[in-house]
């Protein structure tokens, strides 16, 4: 009996896992990597192929590219969410280099995809697409909290849900 752990023999951190019909689609964090935000296809969980990447550069400044002294090592795209709606691939996560979160939507897989930025970090976020049309990100680390965003994706809502979830207390 095989007992090798995991199925993929090699190194694709916090994965996210959706499936769309009869695929399964894997975004992984590739920190500071270029291209990155790694996305995989399998059609048995058991056998993944690489089927793209969502950017080649994020804002092309000079820390990605590793230029200066200030660089981007560790520090880029983490903890990335991947999903479907309405006929649509969504990538979602945050950029620990330059306290941003991204936004990129795609009609197929390997893209093209298109670009949004929040100009704040988000840990970890998720999108969340609402039955009644609204679009949620979710995101923290220790506080988790939901804030509504406007529905082409490119801000928050102003008079928008904007609410701490759930706060982790310390044990005494």
């Amino acid at each position: 009996m095989n007992k090798t752990n995991p199925i993929i023999k090699a190194d694709f951190p916090d994965p996210c896992v959706i499936r769309v019909e009869d695929t399964y689609y894997m975004l992984s964090t590739t920190m500071h990597f270029r291209p990155g935000a790694v996305i995989l296809r399998s059609y048995d969980l058991q056998n993944w192929e690489i089927a793209g990447h969502v950017f080649d550069n994020l804002d092309n400044a000079p820390q990605e590219r590793m230029l200066g002294e200030r660089t981007a090592y560790g520090k880029g795209m983490w903890g990335g969410s991947l999903r479907y709606h309405n006929g649509k691939f969504y990538a979602c996560f945050s950029a620990m280099e330059n306290d941003r979160t991204y936004i990129f939507s795609a009609d197929k897989i390997d893209g093209p995809w298109e670009k949004r930025t929040l100009m704040s970090y988000n840990h970890h976020p998720s999108l969340l697409f609402d039955e009644d049309g609204r679009v949620y990100l979710v995101s923290g680390f220790r506080e988790i909290s939901i804030r509504e965003l406007k529905a082409d994706l490119t801000d928050y809502k102003t008079d928008g849900l904007n609410k701490l979830l759930l706060e982790e207390t310390e044990e005494e």
